[in-house]
């Protein structure tokens, strides 16, 4: 369907002349803007070998000569797009959009992508300038047009050309959640960390993005939901903690992993409860894992908790971790608690304790606050010399910092 047939269908009926009656003007609908601040490239060249093929109108007639000269005299069909009339109206800007619709469908179809792009981002840039509101409902169509799926997993093989890509995001966040699905079908489907965070990157300048990653939480794929827990966590969304809290005792011990460790990173009084799950998970290296992203006045909660854990826990690595974390909280009594821990014991339990002992002095150095630092300095001059150069080293650290 080319736009003058569906503009017609709208309710816009042309005169015998080709232009819109004036007593049926449809009333415009509200278009989207352009958020401020998006620059795209613009320029692949034509082919040549190829004139610009126009669309007939319902008479069989080729459009305006004016239109063919302006496409086969510039470099680009960016270039032809960017001298349009932002607020040309009627017929003129109809034959206009139906003519760079079908030089763009053209393009797509001998894949010749990049001149899609180009085009397109220009299309997006221009119906930004446009202020009148039947120019925009043109440009609109035009738009619903091109930007279907089928096109738009064709755009995404640009995602990661550093050439296209503000242009593939520009068109992305255009087409809305149907280009935000094409996105998380990438990620899904991205062999490697390297791709998994280009497109992270990506998801980042659409909105719709964050509804997409907590419903896709509850996929029934363990790799799936790591890899949005990952983007969860990196991009700190707080709306998926509770999506993530229902996957927090998922079978699988690296969506566990993933999930907390993600609840970590976002921290929050919210994500205080399905942490202190962890404290019980089956596995010791999701403990540490997790753990060892816990820190922050905003998990203060968990200080206590964390205490009352190292009383039951004998993996020597998982225990270091809850004592760094308790540094990284930093409340009065995790330092307490953390002052305690780094007294060195002796008998049986000697060993375990100076492993405690050396992970709570580097606790207190992360904690930084003044019974902190005093604890570190008494601890400096007593103890073994494992203890005292422990102190000595995490007191130079803190100072340079």
């Amino acid at each position: 369907m080319r736009i003058t047939d569906a503009l017609e269908a709208t309710g816009l009926s042309l005169d015998q002349t080709g232009r819109p009656s004036a007593n049926s003007m449809a009333t415009p609908d509200a278009g989207s803007v352009l958020p401020d601040g998006i620059i795209a490239h613009g320029g692949a060249a034509l082919p040549e070998d190829e004139g610009i093929g126009l669309v007939s109108d319902q008479t069989g007639q080729a459009y305006d000569e004016e239109l063919r000269v302006l496409l086969s005299s510039t470099a680009t069909m960016s270039e032809a797009i960017g001298k349009l009339e932002a607020n040309a109206s009627g017929a003129d800007l109809l034959r206009q959009l139906d003519t760079v619709q079908g030089s763009i469908t053209k393009a797509l179809d001998k894949q010749r992508l990049d001149q899609a792009i180009d085009a397109v981002a220009a299309l997006i840039r221009k119906e930004a300038e446009s202020t009148e509101g039947d120019s925009r409902r043109a440009y609109g169509i035009a738009l619903r047009r091109l930007l279907t799926d089928q096109n738009m997993k064709k755009f995404a093989a640009y995602l990661l050309d550093d050439l296209y890509a503000a242009d593939v995001v520009l068109i992305i966040r255009r087409a809305g959640k149907p280009g935000t699905r094409v996105i998380l079908e990438l990620l899904v489907k991205a062999p490697t960390f390297a791709e998994r965070k280009a497109y992270l990157r990506m998801l980042r300048d659409v909105e719709e993005g964050l509804d997409a990653i907590t419903g896709m939480l509850g996929h029934p794929d363990w790799f799936v939901i790591r890899n949005m827990a990952d983007l969860a966590g990196e991009l700190k969304i707080v709306e998926a903690v509770p999506a993530l809290g229902k996957v927090i005792s998922h079978s699988d011990d690296r969506v566990r992993e993933a999930v907390g460790t993600a609840l970590a990173r976002i921290g929050g009084s919210n994500s205080v409860p399905y942490l202190r799950k962890v404290l019980h998970d089956d596995a010791p290296k999701v403990r540490a894992a997790v753990f060892k992203e816990v820190g922050g006045r905003a998990l203060s909660a968990l200080a206590m908790p964390l205490v009352a854990a190292l009383e039951n826990e004998e993996d020597p690595q998982v225990r270091a971790e809850y004592l760094r974390s308790m540094g990284r909280i930093g409340t009065p009594e995790a330092v307490e608690a953390l002052k305690k821990a780094a007294e060195e014991k002796t008998g049986l339990l000697k060993r375990k304790a100076s492993t405690d002992s050396i992970a709570a002095v580097e606790g207190l150095a992360l904690a930084n606050s003044a019974n902190s630092m005093e604890a570190l300095k008494a601890l400096k001059t007593g103890g073994s010399k494992d203890i005292r150069d422990a102190a000595k080293k995490a007191l130079r650290g803190t100072l340079s910092n």
